[in-house]
């Protein structure tokens, strides 16, 4: 069985020529840098992706709160029978919270028109 060598300490202690260990030494440190700028590179993508996905909500967020506006902006809040759409109770601080159940638009006091309050009120419940 053959004995085992202890590991170099010195790379010149090798037998190899200084030039074929610059050589070596080169090539290890590009390999190196390659693998750095790789790196560099997946995380830069995997950064772009994120900002890409935030952007994307951002932008669904913007329209839904737009076709909700519009919902909102074009609802009568009446039923087809003619009777108010809405629906409440009051709060804590004496305020009456009321919202439409066809496009979830809330009137919070007297924002309502009062043609929608008339008649729902006996039903709005709360702290009194």
């Amino acid at each position: 069985m053959a004995a085992l060598k202890p590991p170099m300490n010195n790379p010149q202690d090798s037998g190899f020529s200084p030039e074929l260990l610059a050589q070596i030494e080169l090539e290890t440190k590009m390999l190196q840098l390659q693998e750095m700028k790789r790196s560099i590179k997946e995380r830069e993508d995997a950064e772009e992706q994120v900002r890409l996905s935030r952007q994307a909500g951002v932008e669904a967020t913007k329209v839904a709160m737009r076709e909700q506006a519009a919902k909102q902006a074009n609802c009568p809040h009446l039923k087809e029978n003619g009777r108010s759409h809405l629906a409440g109770q009051y709060d804590n601080a004496r305020n009456l919270v009321l919202i439409c159940q066809r496009c979830q638009r809330k009137f919070v006091n007297n924002e309502a028109p009062t043609h929608l309050v008339q008649g729902i009120m006996e039903m709005v419940g709360g702290p009194q």
